[in-house]
């Protein structure tokens, strides 16, 4: 099955199960855990373009995210008439969003952020990164203005000047 699939589709596909993820951290009061920022990490860092990754690979870190997200939100895997809140975001539709261009330099600048980081381990012990990757990736796929996803680049670039910043001091 996964051998003639295209991993841009696949990583499309994780981009949207990052976005569903990332919404069932939104006002939760379960939070997210350390296993959870693994696996969003991960994710990020696998949707890169220069990570090479089978569809294999990029379809299991989509289970890995799933299961992360129904242990936030256990209640929607039975709902009986379920809301579609934490839905995966099905990743062609952005182009259809307002904003559209806005969305994809936020999620080209949080990628190349992950990929490029000095060490996982800092950002994963960074609980207000990984709370910034969260919301970020929540508003790529939510209805807001511009406004909004200028203030997530503009957050976007501190947090690289920080991280940088880090790397520069740690050598």
């Amino acid at each position: 099955m996964y051998k003639e699939e295209n991993s841009q589709i696949a990583k499309g596909q994780l981009i949207g199960a990052l976005i569903g993820l990332a919404r069932a951290t939104d006002g939760n009061v379960n939070r997210p855990t350390e296993e959870t920022d693994r696996a969003f990490l991960k994710g990020m860092q696998m949707c890169f373009p220069h990570w090479e990754e089978s569809c294999q690979q990029i379809h299991d870190q989509i289970e890995v995210i799933h299961e992360e997200k129904w242990k936030l939100v256990p209640r929607c895997l039975e709902c009986a008439s379920p809301c579609g809140r934490n839905n995966d975001c099905d990743i062609a539709g952005l182009n259809g969003m307002k904003n559209a261009q806005l969305r994809y330099v936020l999620l080209s600048g949080l990628l190349f952020m992950a990929s490029s980081s000095i060490s996982d381990v800092k950002l994963l012990k960074d609980h207000k990164i990984m709370g910034f990757f969260y919301r970020a990736f929540f508003f790529i796929g939510y209805d807001c203005d511009e406004k909004d996803l200028i203030l997530f680049i503009n957050e976007l670039g501190e947090w690289q000047y920080k991280l940088s910043f880090q790397m520069d001091s740690d050598e």
